[in-house]
């Protein structure tokens, strides 16, 4: 939370509290700040070139759907996030000069990291019950309050109470029910991917609209291929060659494409984190629907020999593990994947093996979700591991 002093008593930061109670009364998360790439050369007095670096950062594969996007889909203007503008620096150094970037960078990111503080105390608050909120009790919101934030803390819950209750509860409804359907009325695509765009629809009114497409080879071809099978929602029903091309495409993106690490900021979003979380489980679990057997097929072991010499894993060390693996039985969910894949030799998977570890202790230590990294810490104790 965000405190400064007012005399000799440390309270709340009254902006951060006001915003924090407007958007526990809209049941909506804080919209991330966006920067336009045409304002910042504007600003540079370079508006004339905004086209020509725009063009560049397309050409440069820097448009990745998240920090880097279109202002609208047919638009060839491009807006930024802090992270994003870090991104671009490259390309707009060759219009703006380095102090004015500096300027704006550190108001951007500024900016960026109290809008993700408030969002993440959003996030806090929904995760916790109607026992905690009536009991005030800070640690659960994982702020540690003092007592003169004590009263600001007690406001905030019982302002979350009110509004999760009948009929306060009903306004966010309305407004993201209003927002889908606004967009469902612009809709042109096949109708077998009606439902899976609905529900899309649906999740984006927490982004404004926003949503990551991915902006690479690999990102596209699997964009193309989802599409083609009915979205996201129907992985879990693809079989046979179908899943195998989901997974390769998966995890080639992962390793290609995505800009999905985000240790690229001091102030993590556990909303993205979380959305990230759900997006990794779910190639884990297409996964866990493969034998032991096929996932070598599609993943051969690394043939290397000399693991015992420079003490680390090779092909040997990976062949007497997945003896404990049934061979033609799947290997199961995303926490016994990801205890597979701990000790299998192959750069790909060794790439969405650190994604997952990364994601699931960024929950533990940003959100205090620690499902996830126990359950794996466990599995791997169970399976006679090490602990890294």
């Amino acid at each position: 939370m965000f405190i400064r002093r007012a005399g000799e008593r440390r309270e709340m930061d009254t902006e951060s509290k006001e915003l924090l109670l407007k958007h526990i009364k809209k049941g909506k998360y804080v919209s991330e700040p966006i920067f336009s790439i045409c304002k910042i050369m504007k600003g540079g007095d370079m508006e004339l070139f905004a086209k020509s670096c725009c063009d560049r950062i397309e050409e440069g594969g820097l448009r990745d759907g998240v920090h880097v996007f279109r202002m609208k889909p047919a638009s060839r203007g491009l807006a930024v996030d802090a992270y994003g503008l870090k991104l671009c620096r490259a390309v707009l150094e060759a219009y703006l000069q380095p102090e004015y970037l500096d300027e704006i960078e550190e108001a951007t990111q500024a900016h960026s990291s109290w809008i993700i503080n408030i969002n993440n105390m959003l996030y806090a608050l929904r995760r916790m019950d109607k026992k905690s909120l009536m009991k005030v009790e800070p640690e659960a919101f994982g702020y540690k309050a003092s007592s003169e934030d004590y009263d600001d803390i007690a406001d905030i819950f019982r302002t979350t109470l009110r509004y999760r209750r009948f009929p306060l509860n009903l306004r966010p409804f309305a407004e993201r029910l209003f927002f889908t359907c606004c967009l469902l009325a612009e809709y042109r695509g096949p109708v077998n991917i009606l439902i899976p765009f609905a529900k899309g629809a649906w999740d984006m009114w927490e982004n404004d609209g926003r949503h990551e497409t991915g902006n690479g080879t690999y990102s596209n071809a699997l964009w193309r291929f989802l599409a083609s099978r009915g979205g996201a929602s129907k992985v879990h029903r693809l079989q046979g060659d179908d899943l195998a091309k989901y997974i390769y495409l998966e995890v080639k993106a992962y390793r290609k494409d995505k800009w999905k690490e985000i240790n690229h900021i001091k102030h993590k979003s556990c909303l993205e984190i979380e959305n990230r979380y759900k997006e990794i489980k779910m190639v884990l679990d297409a996964i866990g629907r493969l034998t032991p057997q096929k996932l070598q097929q599609l993943y051969p072991v690394t043939k290397e020999y000399d693991g015992e010499r420079w003490g680390c894993k090779d092909y040997f060390y990976t062949m007497d593990k997945l003896k404990q693996w049934p061979p033609d039985n799947p290997i199961g969910t995303a926490q016994e994947v990801a205890c597979l894949l701990w000790d299998y030799e192959n750069e790909d998977l060794e790439i969405m093996l650190l994604q997952w570890l990364n994601v699931v202790d960024d929950l533990k230590i940003y959100c205090n979700v620690n499902g996830p990294s126990d359950k794996f810490h466990d599995l791997l104790l169970k399976k006679g591991r090490k602990e890294a």
